[in-house]
């Protein structure tokens, strides 16, 4: 270790010959170029049509909407959200459009919309230390000491939802703030 020195060298990498060892040829080719959306393919990489189980499918598409929601402060953050997932190769243009249709229903729905507007502090995906206890909350909406809640479910209805959502605001209370829906 040297206190001044910028750049250290371990060992020395063998230039080698092998480009003039071989004979370069050049071939000509003709390409055909067409604009992209003018094809019929489309390449997924992380998509759950590939794992063929109805279960991790539905996995998958819950981890999906999670992700994208956590994305998703305000109506404005739609469309950037799923620009990214489909630059990210985890949705086709498509699937892109069938989830803003959805996002576009709930966040305009009138018991949600304020909820993501700027008349609150969301906080999407965070981690809650509590009582020793890692509370991860999809969505937590703050205003004046007040909190809501609001945890996405993709799947069937279970009375553990509920369960769920009376620990996240026992919390949410013990850090001094007053839930006023749990959604």
């Amino acid at each position: 270790w040297e206190a001044d020195a910028r750049h250290y060298h371990w060992g020395h990498k063998p230039k080698s010959n092998a480009i003039e060892d071989k004979k370069v040829v050049m071939q000509n080719f003709s390409f055909i170029s067409t604009a992209p959306e003018n094809h019929q393919a489309a390449l997924m990489t992380k998509n759950a049509s590939m794992w063929l189980t109805s279960q991790e499918e539905a996995i998958a598409y819950g981890d999906m909407v999670h992700e994208i929601l956590s994305q998703i402060i305000t109506v404005e953050d739609i469309q950037p959200a799923l620009a990214n997932a489909v630059e990210q190769g985890d949705l086709n243009h498509k699937e892109a459009l069938a989830y803003e249709q959805s996002f576009m229903k709930m966040v305009n729905h009138p018991e949600l919309n304020s909820y993501f507007s700027d008349a609150y502090t969301v906080y999407t995906e965070k981690e809650l230390l509590v009582d020793h206890t890692y509370k991860r909350l999809d969505r937590l909406c703050l205003k004046n000491k007040e909190a809501i809640i609001i945890d996405y479910k993709t799947g069937s209805y279970s009375p553990d939802h509920k369960v769920q959502l009376n620990e996240y605001a026992e919390a949410i209370k013990k850090l001094g703030y007053t839930v006023k829906k749990g959604v």
